[in-house]
């Protein structure tokens, strides 16, 4: 549900609540559980943006990578870095098997060239 009320936004919504542990309250707790489900449900995901030092939220991104046949865009100007500090030595296997497709430039410059 959106902010105002308004069923504007029913996938593809991650607000993040600044913490680095599993949420305990709402309406954070539900948010993260629609996020987890999707990420087990999907087999691509863009990131954009994101620096992946939040221990609760690798877990999750690396569950996903593991599972196989996915796909971890990952977009921002440090893009190689940050997914780095998620996958450390895996991060080349990832990238040859073409699960991890870097994109290390701005939201804005993936989205002109059309990603």
């Amino acid at each position: 549900m959106g902010a105002g009320g308004e069923e504007t936004y029913e996938d593809n919504l991650l607000i993040y609540p600044g913490g680095k542990d599993e949420p305990e309250t709402e309406p954070f707790k539900e948010v993260f559980q629609r996020f987890k489900k999707s990420m087990q449900e999907s087999n691509v995901c863009y990131v954009v943006g994101f620096s992946f030092r939040d221990d609760y939220l690798n877990k999750i991104f690396t569950e996903f990578l593991q599972r196989g046949n996915t796909e971890l865009h990952c977009i921002s100007n440090n893009a190689s870095a940050n997914v780095t500090t998620l996958l450390g030595a895996s991060l080349d296997e990832y990238l040859r098997n073409g699960q991890v497709i870097l994109h290390n430039k701005s939201f804005e410059q993936a989205s002109a060239n059309g990603l």
